[in-house]
């Protein structure tokens, strides 16, 4: 019984907790000391309806519950008391969102209110009114246009299958008989770019190479061509170096496994604009962020060539998936408020002014296939946005995404030893690749 009471008595304290983290900007109007209670009240409000946290009252009003006999319940008290009888469906993440947003509009006008007030400037409730509706509005801009938020997910109707065994032995090839394939062993980069040209002359594509000299090593792009010779063309590649002696399945012996088996399906298609295929050399390490980067040597030559580049995707680890909880990570804590922490999505991530296109490519792929897509254009100092061959497209003035599993926000073996192709999802692979196939065609209208 005992329990049962002090559990009813957490239950009426996070009510109260609650209900002034929104309101308590009145009480401050009328007494002023409590603004120093109010104001980290409202912070840590807002921090738990936006980042997904649960307050320490629920677990522990779950805890008396137990002791209790009565048994606890899982998510946080408003979904629990409150959204279950206004939201049957619960509280989704972009409701949660929505109403630590709010909070923290009803309270930035308060406090305006009140700091106005203070300095004697009389604020219109009409101007105040406008305030709030424009912050509201700026908020849920960003979100959008960072996040690229679909608001139906449309039927799968790709018949495209890719197979997942074919991915496995191009990634069990470049991973394991051309080891190690970093810049410091040229040979066994030769030796991976003369497989993955004899691939694409088998998908019936036209098939060059780039070769260019570094330290006195020749290095060397492969590339093949599909469809019309235009002037304008979409560009799909992947880097096969790695970073130093490891195997580097997924990163990124799976992108090339991708555009590989891409260029097999694409030799089947008709299709109404030029679309290239590069294999990438020197990606990693010394040359990241270089001219010397096989991306950068490539999208320079387009453009002192004048050829136009629709969009550019760059496959880069597109193999690895878990649906192990808070498995994903990111470059700020708050993302987690919008985007799944278990790793099993595939991500398009684009820089800032780059909205529509990740819009287009993210649709398209949602449509081909089971596989959850989500997407980012943000800046392109958050770190990991730049972080692949997309880069050099960026700096050549053209339009480009990168398609990734997250890296390193996911995948705990990149760049070690344990990078190794039996970690890889290849089912997962598979959709992916269905997806890209179907952004291309859609880009490629």
């Amino acid at each position: 019984m005992l329990y049962r009471i002090l559990a009813d008595f957490v239950v009426a304290l996070h009510l109260v907790f609650v209900l002034f983290v929104v309101c308590g900007g009145l009480l401050v109007v009328r007494w002023r000391p409590a603004l120093w209670v109010h104001l980290p009240s409202v912070v840590w409000g807002v921090l738990i309806e936006v980042a997904g946290w649960t307050c320490p009252l629920t677990p522990l009003e779950n805890w008396l519950r137990d002791m209790g006999e009565e048994g606890g319940y899982t998510g946080g008290f408003v979904e629990h008391y409150l959204l279950s009888i206004l939201y049957p469906a619960g509280l989704t993440r972009n409701l949660q969102m929505a109403l630590g947003f709010t909070a923290l509009a009803v309270n930035v006008v308060v406090y305006w209110r009140i700091f106005s007030r203070a300095r004697g400037v009389s604020v219109p409730r009409r101007t105040m009114s406008l305030f709030a509706l424009g912050l509201v509005s700026l908020l849920i801009l960003t979100w959008a246009w960072g996040t690229q938020p679909l608001l139906s997910r449309s039927d799968v109707n790709s018949t495209l299958t890719i197979e997942p065994t074919r991915l496995a032995t191009h990634v069990r090839m470049l991973s394991e008989m051309f080891f190690p394939r970093d810049a410091g062993h040229p040979e066994n980069l030769d030796r991976a770019a003369g497989y993955i040209r004899q691939e694409f002359a088998q998908a019936r594509g036209n098939v060059a190479e780039q070769p260019y000299t570094v330290s006195g090593n020749i290095y060397r792009n492969v590339t093949a061509r599909f469809g019309p010779d235009t002037k304008e063309r979409l560009v799909v590649g992947a880097h096969y170096d790695t970073a130093g002696e490891q195997p580097g399945a997924d990163d990124n012996a799976s992108g090339v496994a991708g555009l590989i088996e891409l260029a097999h399906v694409l030799g089947n298609t008709g299709l109404p604009v030029c679309v290239e295929l590069v294999a990438f050399t020197l990606e990693e390490s010394a040359s990241f962020r270089t001219n010397q980067m096989g991306s950068a040597v490539h999208a320079q030559s387009l453009k002192q060539q004048g050829i136009l580049v629709r969009v550019m995707f760059s496959l880069e680890m597109i193999g690895y998936f878990t649906e192990a909880p808070q498995s994903q990570s990111f470059p700020f804590s708050f993302l987690a408020a919008f985007y799944p922490t278990q790793g099993n999505f595939i991500a398009v991530v684009g820089k800032l002014d780059q909205g529509f296109v990740v819009r287009r490519v993210k649709q398209a792929m949602r449509g081909a296939s089971p596989l959850p897509v989500y997407s980012l254009t943000a800046p392109r100092f958050i770190p990991g946005i730049d972080f692949s061959d997309h880069r050099s497209y960026w700096d050549a003035g053209y339009d480009a995404v990168m398609i990734t599993d997250t890296a390193f926000y996911r995948n705990k073996n990149y760049h070690t030893v344990w990078d190794t192709p039996d970690t890889l999802d290849y089912q997962r692979m598979a959709l992916v690749m269905q997806g890209v196939y179907a952004a291309v065609l859609a880009l490629a209208r």
